[in-house]
């Protein structure tokens, strides 16, 4: 049996933020029998959206350690995806009234040969 059952029901799940490298990035997270399924998303513009997606083996370590694994993967595979579709995120501060403000700057498509 395959260890990712798409018609299996998790056990638990919870969704929480989190901000890493000036991103507020949404943790979405499901815990199953064997596994723990993760995703990290990061919302530029409305609903739009990049997502990231890890999953981990809970009998290597336990849920515990497993949730925080397929975590590492799912923010490395978004910030993998976010570089890979030319997308910048950085942050700056409005000298006069010190407000936070971020900027998103998403690059024209490479021309392809």
């Amino acid at each position: 049996m395959d260890m990712y059952n798409s018609n299996e029901v998790p056990v638990d799940g919870h969704a929480y933020w989190i901000k890493h490298k000036e991103l507020d990035i949404e943790i979405f997270f499901n815990v199953y029998q064997t596994y723990t399924w993760v995703s990290a998303s990061y919302y530029f513009w409305d609903e739009e959206s990049i997502v990231g997606i890890g999953t981990h083996d809970i009998k290597e370590a336990g849920v515990k350690a497993s949730l925080k694994k397929a975590t590492k993967v799912a923010i490395n595979e978004l910030l993998q995806e976010l570089d890979e579709q030319g997308i910048s995120v950085w942050q700056s501060k409005n000298p006069c009234t010190d407000q936070k403000a971020m900027f998103v700057f998403i690059a024209p498509e490479k021309k392809r040969n």
